[in-house]
């Protein structure tokens, strides 16, 4: 559920294989994975980083990336 790069070949494979009929994926992922202060935390869904804390959360992912 983290990785961009398979989830877009996961799709493309869908679409070739079950054309329009419904999908569903389920992801296991981590809520936050990558950011200090937001990982495993539940109340950062849906809760928008402010202009420092976003700084720090994009420097957090790249360098993990």
């Amino acid at each position: 559920g983290h990785s961009i790069a398979d989830l877009y070949d996961l799709f493309d494979a869908i679409r070739s294989d079950q054309g329009d009929l419904p999908i569903c994926i389920i992801a296991d992922t981590v809520k936050g994975q990558g950011v200090s202060f937001m990982e495993h935390v539940v109340s950062w869904h849906g809760t928008p980083p402010n202009d420092t804390q976003f700084a720090q959360a994009l420097q957090e992912i790249e360098k993990g990336v």
